[in-house]
């Protein structure tokens, strides 16, 4: 049963709204309840609907208000910004370590503090693209600010994904920035396109992954014949070639902790000679995995000739 002091409350608090509203205005009793609408005026209603209106608006944010102070006394919200980015930060990856767009928009809805912590205050939560609909590349370039970029494009888990050249023409401004990048194509010319862009350093980037997949009924034979980035990649560990024969003696193959070559054709006599020179050059490697590697036939073998 409602208060009959808490109805007084109320119909004096529609009473003095509505009275600043309209100059028609009539102070509201309880028996108005009771009376024919017919015999109200018109615009007595409509002022009074219209406080009912400016009541309700103001009830919601005050609620609004109410809860944000609420959220702000509870423990959670006593930890520093750094603890709750960096919490944030594991609990919006995968398995693998991506980090997932869907989970970073639902902590951002949570509340006013969350969202300003993660669109403000963590720009390594918005460091992974990975295969990202057009419409939200330049959000998570803009947010991530100047740290290291994990960039992927995977068409084999997404292939109705963004065209590959928007995506590549939104990610180059920033290859200074790259720490990862892994691309799985099924068109050689997307490859071909992306490697006539790496004429310049990749001075942070650590993991290297062009896979071109087989393509039903169209012909993905690729020749590279320049080094990519210039020969100049510092940082880079982790490389992963399918089906893009990258010359073995580019620079790039030094330095390596894990090396993956599969389904590649060499067409250069030495290459077998230049692949050892490769594992030479790589005295940390963890790990290879060497599949379907095709050579031409090997000459008369002499070690000194050829620099083994």
């Amino acid at each position: 049963m409602e208060s009959k002091a808490l109805l007084q409350m109320f119909q004096a608090l529609v009473s003095e709204t509505q009275a600043n509203i309209g100059p028609s205005a009539q102070p509201a009793t309880a028996e108005r309840h009771h009376e024919r609408s017919d015999s109200v005026p018109q615009t007595r209603l409509d002022e009074e609907f219209q406080a009912l209106q400016a009541i309700a608006a103001y009830t919601r944010e005050r609620m609004l208000e109410n809860r944000s102070q609420c959220n702000q006394l509870s423990p959670v919200h006593q930890l520093p910004d750094e603890i709750l980015s960096a919490i944030f930060s594991l609990a919006v990856r995968d398995e693998r370590g991506a980090q997932l767009f869907y989970d970073i928009t639902l902590i951002s809805n949570v509340c006013r503090l969350w969202r300003g912590i993660i669109s403000e205050g963590s720009p390594n939560l918005w460091t992974g693209l990975y295969t990202l609909p057009t419409r939200l590349v330049n959000v998570f370039l803009t947010r991530s600010r100047a740290a290291p970029l994990e960039i992927e494009f995977d068409q084999t888990e997404n292939p109705k994904a963004t065209c590959f050249s928007e995506f590549l023409h939104l990610v180059l401004p920033q290859f200074h920035c790259w720490k990862t990048c892994r691309f799985v194509l099924f068109d050689k010319d997307d490859i071909t396109s992306f490697l006539r862009h790496t004429a310049t350093s990749a001075s942070q980037l650590e993991t290297l992954d062009l896979q071109l997949k087989s393509n039903a009924g169209r012909a993905n034979r690729l020749f590279v014949f320049h080094h990519p980035f210039a020969g100049i990649t510092p940082e880079l560990r982790n490389l992963t070639l399918e089906r893009i024969p990258v010359p073995l003696e580019a620079p790039m193959f030094k330095g390596l902790t894990r090396l993956t070559l599969r389904d590649i054709s060499y067409s250069n006599i030495d290459s077998i000679y230049q692949l050892l020179r490769v594992l030479e050059a790589s005295p940390f490697l963890e790990g290879i995995d060497f599949m379907n590697l095709g050579f031409l036939p090997i000459p008369h073998f002499t070690p000194e000739a050829h620099g083994i």
